[in-house]
């Protein structure tokens, strides 16, 4: 059985071990990263969330899931990929990015489905050495 993380609103799952998160801060999404392993699922709930800094996955392949489109909304920044062959994030509205929101690097194989991004410009989306 895959690892399901809830980093959303309520609680997230790894094996039988789990902790209460209240919103959806970049930080909890962080942690939820950090603890994870290669092939993990997070789930990150619906609501809307500035995020100051990015999500940094590197070195292991994730599925990122949203809501959906326009029920899952991040604002500002959204994801570093380094080195994190075969990385999935779908189901998110990214609104209003900064300079390099997201950012691929060194990763092959990553997906971006389901998305949208709205108010991007061509340097928000850098990808550099990557498939």
């Amino acid at each position: 059985m895959t690892p399901y993380w809830d980093c959303a609103g309520s609680t997230y799952y790894h094996g039988d071990a789990r902790a209460v998160l209240r919103e959806m801060p970049a930080e909890s999404v962080q942690t939820c990263v950090t603890n994870s392993t290669t092939g993990d699922t997070i789930n990150v709930s619906a609501g809307s969330a500035t995020w100051t800094s990015s999500i940094t996955i590197q070195n292991k392949g994730l599925t990122i899931t949203g809501a959906g489109v326009d029920q899952t909304t991040i604002t500002d920044k959204a994801f570093s990929l380094n080195n994190a062959d075969d990385t999935v994030i779908s189901g998110v509205t990214f609104t209003s990015l900064d300079n390099n929101a997201l950012t691929i690097q060194g990763t092959q194989n990553f997906r971006l489905h389901h998305n949208t991004f709205d108010c991007a410009t061509w340097d928000d989306i850098l990808v550099i050495g990557s498939l």
